[in-house]
């Protein structure tokens, strides 16, 4: 089993490397959740935040409005005709009109019928937007006692200005609806926008289930584009209005990008990098299970190889004394190897004194130089089987500092070619004495 606090290179279990990329991709996946919702919450609470700073100057020009209606109601009630409507400097002027008078103008009688008739509890009522001479307007209007008209203008494109200053820019469109579901005013301002019933569109429909004053929704196609937005919302009681101020839902993915930028490279390069690692991994894997393969085939190979050739493999000691033995296959009789351990080969061959005896000298000579050694042929006497030739080869063996072990090696019977010998040998002598008794009876 790899251990998972291995580097992932020396990883040699699947299962683990899968595990890890997994556990990791699990974990880019929460911090990619988790920050992708805390930017849509920044996107709405900033959206939130700017409804209510739009609304500010549209609320103050209204009720500076309402304050020259009252001020012009302490005037002496006269008709002035062929009134302006609208100061040079763009603020709001008070006029009033008597109930059995044209209301100034063909072009203004419109907006301003439908500012009277948009009268709420006592309160001055608002026009629709109309533009006269390119510049875009709105009449609020109220009666007096004496059902006088008494009625303000307010200049749209003064307002739009403080729009900028708060921030238009940030803004996909800044718009006024009416409490009705009416557009009243949008920034930017499209043909044919004022006055067209939204009501039924899906921003209301979010505003009239959340049922609350101000608030933020994603909405889908509220612009002509087809496009979704998040929208912030903010109702004003008194004036009967919604002011909203909407973004591209793409805005969210631009602050996530922009709020985490360091994040996201290193979430990248971190996937990239265990991805070119598991890789790298699975191919060593493939390596390993090759180089395995290759091994045990080798393995078994040689093991074919000493069954073929061998009856016992064996080790020494650094005083040739036999601690070791293992039989191959079932060549060698029950009891051969009775008594031999902790025994030197010429123990075993009932050599006194090996250093002294021919046959033996030169194996001697070997194993003080610490030499291989091969094809030494000796008899072994043992207790069931007589005594049992056999031909043995060696290496010597050494640990990691250079000192010696003992040797390793293999031994084989060869009783069998040693019989055939002897018996190739008494026939040859027999051969020989038929032979030359044959010649003394000729």
């Amino acid at each position: 089993m790899a251990k998972v606090w291995l580097p992932l290179y020396r990883l040699e279990s699947k299962w683990a490397i899968a595990a890890l990329i997994a556990g990791l991709l699990m974990a880019v996946a929460l911090w990619a959740v988790w920050s992708w919702n805390d930017s849509r919450y920044f996107v709405s609470r900033n959206l939130l935040h700017q409804s209510r700073a739009a609304h500010l100057p549209l609320s103050i020009m209204l009720e500076n409005a309402e304050a020259r209606l009252a001020a012009v109601a302490d005037k002496p009630r006269h008709i002035r005709d062929g009134i302006v409507l609208g100061a040079a400097d763009g603020a709001a002027k008070g006029i009033i009109v008597a109930p059995d008078i044209d209301l100034v103008s063909a072009s203004l009688s419109t907006p301003m019928r439908q500012a009277i008739a948009n009268r709420r509890d006592g309160r001055p009522g608002l026009s629709l937007p109309f533009q006269l001479d390119g510049t875009w307007r709105a009449i609020l209007a109220t009666l007096d006692h004496d059902d006088h008209v008494l009625a303000a203008t307010i200049e749209l494109d003064r307002l739009s200005s403080l729009w900028t200053d708060i921030g238009e820019d940030a803004a996909d469109s800044i718009g006024i609806a009416t409490a009705d579901g009416l557009i009243w005013w949008r920034r930017p301002m499209l043909d044919g926008l004022i006055g067209k019933d939204a009501s039924k569109g899906p921003l209301f429909q979010a505003i009239r289930q959340s049922g609350a004053m101000s608030g933020v929704s994603d909405i889908k196609a509220i612009n002509t584009d087809g496009q979704s937005r998040i929208v912030g919302w903010r109702y004003d009681p008194k004036h009967q209005l919604y002011v909203t101020f909407s973004q591209p839902r793409s805005s969210i993915l631009a602050c996530w990008l922009g709020r985490f930028p360091f994040s996201l490279v290193i979430a990248i390069v971190l996937v990239l990098a265990v991805l070119i690692m598991a890789v790298r991994a699975s191919r060593s894997d493939g390596e390993r299970a090759e180089a395995r393969q290759l091994a045990d085939e080798s393995e078994r190979r040689l093991a074919d190889w000493a069954r073929a050739s061998a009856d016992v493999f064996w080790e020494t000691d650094a005083e040739h004394r036999l601690t070791h033995i293992r039989t191959v296959g079932e060549k060698l009789e029950d009891g051969a190897l009775d008594g031999l351990f902790g025994k030197t080969r010429w123990q075993l061959a009932r050599v006194q004194v090996p250093e002294d005896d021919p046959e033996w000298q030169p194996h001697i000579i070997d194993l003080e130089a610490q030499r291989p050694f091969k094809n030494l042929e000796y008899g072994i006497d043992t207790k069931t089987n007589g005594t049992v030739w056999v031909r043995c080869s060696g290496s010597p063996m050494f640990d990691a500092s250079g000192e010696f072990l003992g040797y390793r090696g293999v031994t084989s019977d060869i009783n069998k070619e040693r019989q055939g010998e002897l018996e190739l040998a008494e026939s040859r002598a027999t051969c020989s004495v038929i032979r030359f008794g044959a010649i003394g009876l000729a």
